[in-house]
């Protein structure tokens, strides 16, 4: 595998009964192909889902849920019984960071977890645990063409000099996003912050400083990238017609 799973599947039931259960399910799944069924129970099986290569593994509970943030679900740790882990095969390498291949991640992620009536997604990128029913929502709007995902897959934090910096961003882009506190509430710095991560998450990192238009009529926003591109920092200004 290219890097640990990025996501994991949050289930209810054994990993015993879940094994027993899945070939069934899978053989099922339109999109799914390369499948070995017999390989489920003796750990990590490969799948193919739209022509991307996936490893799949199952285990029993051996996290310590501590840190991480949970967000539209109430925990319930004691009854995640075991994980279905998702990753890449070991050919997709970069192609992981195409918005088409994480894409095809997010929607087998959502089939397998549906089947498996998952309680919970955890997307370690971020440390993030978000309730299944809501990232099933998020995922089948990004499906059909809605925004992306960010508030499942990418963390914020405000920083000691009131900076609102994002986690896990650079996942998909190789970037993470600097807001400048400005005159705004930190509700509203967010707002523009889920609004530039769902842009740079879809259409790649910024790479040359540009300026872009705000959410409000004289507002304008300041992208300037650091010299390493990893870092991208956001002023926001409003700029009254003269």
């Amino acid at each position: 595998m290219i890097d640990a799973p990025p996501l994991l599947l949050l289930l209810r039931q054994s990993q015993k009964d879940v094994c027993a259960g899945l070939p069934k399910l899978l053989q099922n799944v339109e999109l799914i192909s390369g499948l070995n069924v017999e390989t489920i129970n003796n750990g990590p099986f490969d799948l193919r889902y739209s022509g991307v290569a996936f490893q799949c593994h199952i285990t029993s509970v051996q996290t310590d849920w501590r840190d991480f943030k949970t967000i539209f679900w109430n925990p319930d740790w004691g009854k995640v019984i075991s994980i279905l882990a998702i990753n890449f095969g070991d050919h997709v390498g970069a192609g992981r960071m195409s918005p088409v291949v994480v894409a095809h991640l997010l929607e087998l992620s959502e089939r397998l977890g549906t089947m498996l009536d998952a309680a919970a997604v955890l997307w370690k990128p971020a440390n993030i645990v978000s309730g299944f029913s809501y990232f099933s929502e998020t995922v089948g709007q990004y499906r059909a063409g809605g925004p992306f995902p960010v508030l499942a897959l990418v963390d914020f934090s405000i920083t000691g000099s009131n900076h609102l910096v994002s986690h896990g961003l650079s996942w998909f882009s190789g970037q993470e996003l600097q807001v400048e506190p400005g005159d705004l509430s930190a509700t509203e710095l967010m707002r523009r912050a889920v609004r530039i991560a769902h842009d740079i998450a879809v259409n790649g990192a910024i790479e040359t400083t540009m300026e872009i238009e705000g959410l409000t009529e004289f507002e304008r926003i300041i992208l300037s990238p650091s010299q390493s591109n990893r870092e991208l920092g956001v002023l926001i200004s409003s700029k009254k017609e003269e």
